[in-house]
């Protein structure tokens, strides 16, 4: 999580999931209470590897996106892809 603190953030924003991309700079992929969908994100979730796998990524696929478990404002959750530039 990151810190309340200048800059905007919040509790009801202090999550969120970053990414390298391909130029190597860092990006925010998610965070909480940004519009997605037509929804506020309320919280979510990556798909974490198996026991005993460790260093599979089970959330990436061969098109550069990241699957994740997605809860809206309204408790209405998604599936949702997000490119990963």
């Amino acid at each position: 999580m990151l810190a309340a603190g200048p800059g905007g953030i919040t509790t009801a924003n202090d999550s969120g999931l970053y990414a390298v991309a391909r130029s190597g700079a860092t990006i925010e992929l998610l965070r909480e209470s940004k519009v997605l969908l037509g929804k506020a994100v309320k919280n979510f979730n990556v798909i974490q590897s198996v026991a005993g796998s460790a260093g599979a990524a089970r959330s990436f696929n061969a098109n550069a996106q990241v699957a994740v478990l997605v809860t809206f404002s309204d408790n209405s959750t998604a599936i949702v892809n997000i490119d990963v530039p």
